[in-house]
């Protein structure tokens, strides 16, 4: 980048400078958190299915250890036990999807700030052109 004023940077080009400086960091950043919460929803999905695989383990044993029983005796002692699919399956799967839309609001969030860097960056070089042809493609 060319300089001005005897060798220092004009304020235009001390902006941009920054400001790229802050885009770069931002990228790098968000590609971290986008990995983590890449393997993070993995994680839930894992979850998810031992959850249901649980559950069955669970009626099952059940039906070992009360022969005797239907199948309905089998499912009203488990929930006695309160061993049941809404607090073995369907209350972590809701507690797994709130998370997970606060993973997605956390992306969605490093995504807006680097728009508003790039909008920022791209509003200086549309005022200054000659800044803009010194840094031509970089944008």
């Amino acid at each position: 980048m060319m300089t001005t004023n005897g060798g220092g940077l004009s304020s235009s080009q001390q902006k941009v400078l920054e400001s790229l400086t802050a885009l770069t960091i931002a990228q790098s950043f968000s590609q971290l958190i986008d990995d983590e919460i890449n393997q993070i929803k993995k994680m839930y999905n894992e979850k998810k299915k031992k959850f249901g695989k649980n559950w069955e383990d669970a009626q099952k044993a059940g039906k070992a250890v009360g022969e005797d029983l239907s199948v309905n005796g089998v499912l009203n002692a488990l929930d006695e036990g309160q061993v049941n699919e809404s607090s073995m399956v369907r209350e972590p799967e809701q507690m797994i999807s709130a998370k997970e839309r606060q993973l997605s609001t956390i992306g969605s969030s490093v995504s807006n700030y680097i728009m508003r860097v790039r909008l920022s960056i791209n509003e200086i070089v549309d005022k200054d052109q000659v800044l803009a042809s010194q840094i031509g493609g970089l944008l």
